[in-house]
């Protein structure tokens, strides 16, 4: 039983992250027919879980001064 409810976990996670991909890839077809300037991205948390430290915290202040939401 337990076996049975961590596969159905994981499958739910990866559907989960699935879908996001192909809502950025959606967002970024739309954008493009628009000529809209910006760039979308895809990023999997883990990567930035995986490097945490002082590199990591220069990207973020570096990106929080880059990268702006739309009010």
């Amino acid at each position: 039983m337990v076996a049975g409810k961590n596969y159905n976990g994981t499958r739910l996670y990866a559907q989960s992250k699935l879908a996001s991909i192909l809502h950025v890839k959606e967002m970024a077809r739309q954008h493009k027919a628009r000529n809209a300037r910006v760039t979308i991205n895809a990023v999997h948390p883990r990567i930035i879980r995986a490097h945490q430290g002082s590199i990591t915290d220069s990207l973020f202040f570096i990106a929080s001064k880059l990268l702006k939401s739309i009010s």
